[in-house]
Protein backbone atom coordinates (compact mmCIF):
# COMPACT_ATOMS: atom_id res chain seq x y z
CA UNK A 1 0.00 0.00 0.00
CA UNK A 2 1.43 3.24 -0.49
CA UNK A 3 2.44 5.77 2.03
CA UNK A 4 0.05 8.34 2.00
CA UNK A 5 -3.36 8.83 2.06
CA UNK A 6 -3.30 10.72 -1.69
CA UNK A 7 -1.20 8.67 -2.72
CA UNK A 8 -4.00 5.84 -1.58
CA UNK A 9 -6.91 7.40 -2.53
CA UNK A 10 -5.14 8.56 -6.25
CA UNK A 11 -4.41 5.06 -6.50
CA UNK A 12 -7.77 3.86 -6.05
CA UNK A 13 -9.26 6.91 -7.97
CA UNK A 14 -7.18 5.41 -10.80
CA UNK A 15 -8.62 1.86 -10.46
CA UNK A 16 -12.27 2.81 -10.03
CA UNK A 17 -11.57 4.54 -13.88
CA UNK A 18 -9.55 1.92 -15.26
CA UNK A 19 -12.15 -0.63 -13.45
CA UNK A 20 -15.09 1.52 -15.12
CA UNK A 21 -14.17 0.60 -18.54
CA UNK A 22 -16.43 -2.55 -19.83
CA UNK A 23 -14.04 -5.25 -20.79
CA UNK A 24 -14.82 -8.25 -23.23
CA UNK A 25 -14.48 -12.01 -23.24
CA UNK A 26 -14.82 -13.61 -26.60
CA UNK A 27 -17.74 -16.02 -25.18
CA UNK A 28 -19.16 -13.18 -23.94
CA UNK A 29 -22.25 -11.33 -26.09
CA UNK A 30 -21.02 -7.97 -27.46
CA UNK A 31 -23.50 -4.93 -26.77
CA UNK A 32 -25.39 -3.43 -29.99
CA UNK A 33 -23.10 -0.95 -31.47
CA UNK A 34 -24.01 2.11 -30.67
CA UNK A 35 -24.04 5.36 -27.60
CA UNK A 36 -24.71 3.85 -24.77
CA UNK A 37 -24.35 5.42 -21.16
CA UNK A 38 -22.55 3.76 -18.34
CA UNK A 39 -23.31 4.60 -14.43
CA UNK A 40 -21.07 3.67 -12.06
CA UNK A 41 -21.36 3.59 -8.46
CA UNK A 42 -17.53 5.23 -7.62
CA UNK A 43 -17.51 7.79 -10.91
CA UNK A 44 -19.74 10.27 -12.48
CA UNK A 45 -20.16 8.20 -15.41
CA UNK A 46 -19.66 8.36 -19.15
CA UNK A 47 -21.08 7.80 -22.08
CA UNK A 48 -19.52 5.56 -24.97
CA UNK A 49 -19.41 4.95 -28.80
CA UNK A 50 -19.03 1.27 -29.29
CA UNK A 51 -18.19 -1.27 -31.74
CA UNK A 52 -16.81 -4.87 -32.16
CA UNK A 53 -13.73 -3.81 -32.95
CA UNK A 54 -13.53 -1.25 -29.87
CA UNK A 55 -15.32 -3.46 -27.31
CA UNK A 56 -12.60 -6.46 -28.11
CA UNK A 57 -9.74 -3.95 -27.38
CA UNK A 58 -11.09 -1.73 -24.50
CA UNK A 59 -14.22 -3.72 -23.28
CA UNK A 60 -15.03 -6.67 -20.74
CA UNK A 61 -11.03 -7.44 -20.30
CA UNK A 62 -9.05 -4.51 -21.93
CA UNK A 63 -5.58 -5.26 -21.66
CA UNK A 64 -6.28 -7.42 -19.20
CA UNK A 65 -5.55 -11.30 -19.69
CA UNK A 66 -8.95 -13.30 -18.66
CA UNK A 67 -8.50 -16.66 -16.17
CA UNK A 68 -11.78 -17.50 -16.85
CA UNK A 69 -15.41 -17.06 -18.35
CA UNK A 70 -18.55 -19.30 -17.20
CA UNK A 71 -22.01 -18.64 -18.74
CA UNK A 72 -24.59 -18.60 -15.49
CA UNK A 73 -28.24 -18.66 -15.33
CA UNK A 74 -28.28 -14.54 -15.42
CA UNK A 75 -25.45 -13.99 -17.42
CA UNK A 76 -21.64 -14.35 -17.28
CA UNK A 77 -18.89 -14.75 -14.82
CA UNK A 78 -15.33 -13.03 -15.71
CA UNK A 79 -12.40 -13.09 -13.86
CA UNK A 80 -9.32 -11.40 -15.14
CA UNK A 81 -5.68 -10.21 -13.12
CA UNK A 82 -3.93 -6.86 -14.38
CA UNK A 83 -0.76 -5.57 -13.24
CA UNK A 84 -1.60 -2.01 -11.68
CA UNK A 85 1.52 0.40 -11.53
CA UNK A 86 2.43 1.08 -7.99
CA UNK A 87 -0.38 -1.29 -6.88
CA UNK A 88 1.11 -4.69 -7.84
CA UNK A 89 -1.64 -7.55 -9.17
CA UNK A 90 -5.30 -7.10 -9.18
CA UNK A 91 -7.62 -9.66 -9.72
CA UNK A 92 -10.76 -8.83 -10.71
CA UNK A 93 -14.58 -10.96 -10.34
CA UNK A 94 -17.03 -9.62 -12.74
CA UNK A 95 -20.65 -10.94 -12.91
CA UNK A 96 -22.78 -9.73 -15.96
CA UNK A 97 -25.71 -9.54 -16.30
CA UNK A 98 -28.64 -8.07 -18.49
CA UNK A 99 -29.48 -8.02 -21.96
CA UNK A 100 -26.83 -6.73 -24.90
CA UNK A 101 -29.34 -5.08 -27.02
CA UNK A 102 -30.26 -2.66 -24.20
CA UNK A 103 -29.36 -2.93 -20.68
CA UNK A 104 -26.69 -4.94 -18.73
CA UNK A 105 -24.35 -4.50 -15.45
CA UNK A 106 -21.18 -5.66 -14.53
CA UNK A 107 -20.50 -6.14 -11.27
CA UNK A 108 -16.80 -5.75 -10.20
CA UNK A 109 -14.91 -7.14 -7.58
CA UNK A 110 -11.63 -6.46 -6.81
CA UNK A 111 -8.86 -8.97 -4.62
CA UNK A 112 -5.71 -6.25 -4.16
CA UNK A 113 -2.91 -6.44 -1.70
CA UNK A 114 -5.75 -7.42 0.38
CA UNK A 115 -7.92 -4.97 0.02
CA UNK A 116 -11.20 -5.60 -1.38
CA UNK A 117 -13.00 -2.90 -3.94
CA UNK A 118 -16.61 -2.94 -5.47
CA UNK A 119 -17.61 -1.36 -8.41
CA UNK A 120 -20.94 -1.83 -10.35
CA UNK A 121 -21.56 -0.27 -13.85
CA UNK A 122 -25.12 0.14 -15.41
CA UNK A 123 -24.97 0.20 -19.27
CA UNK A 124 -27.93 1.39 -21.03
CA UNK A 125 -27.98 2.07 -25.03
CA UNK A 126 -29.36 5.29 -26.09
CA UNK A 127 -29.27 4.79 -29.83
CA UNK A 128 -27.19 5.24 -32.56
CA UNK A 129 -24.01 7.44 -31.83
CA UNK A 130 -24.08 11.05 -32.21
CA UNK A 131 -22.69 11.93 -36.28
CA UNK A 132 -19.93 13.63 -34.73
CA UNK A 133 -18.35 10.76 -32.88
CA UNK A 134 -16.76 7.56 -33.79
CA UNK A 135 -15.92 4.28 -32.24
CA UNK A 136 -13.97 4.34 -29.09
CA UNK A 137 -15.24 7.97 -28.11
CA UNK A 138 -15.90 8.26 -24.67
CA UNK A 139 -17.64 11.49 -22.97
CA UNK A 140 -17.00 12.18 -19.23
CA UNK A 141 -18.95 15.24 -17.19
CA UNK A 142 -16.44 17.91 -16.44
CA UNK A 143 -13.59 16.03 -18.46
CA UNK A 144 -14.51 16.15 -22.51
CA UNK A 145 -14.64 13.70 -25.24
CA UNK A 146 -11.46 11.32 -25.80
CA UNK A 147 -11.41 8.11 -27.64
CA UNK A 148 -10.15 4.99 -25.81
CA UNK A 149 -8.25 3.66 -29.11
CA UNK A 150 -6.09 6.92 -29.80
Amino acid sequence: MPKTPMAFYGGMLLLAIVAAAPVWADDVPMPKAGLWEFKTVSTAGSRDCVDAVTEKKTGIAGACPILSTRKTVDGYTIDVECDATGIGPIRWHLEVTGNFDSAYTIKRTADFGGANLVITTEAKWLGACPADWKPGDREIPGLGKLNLLD
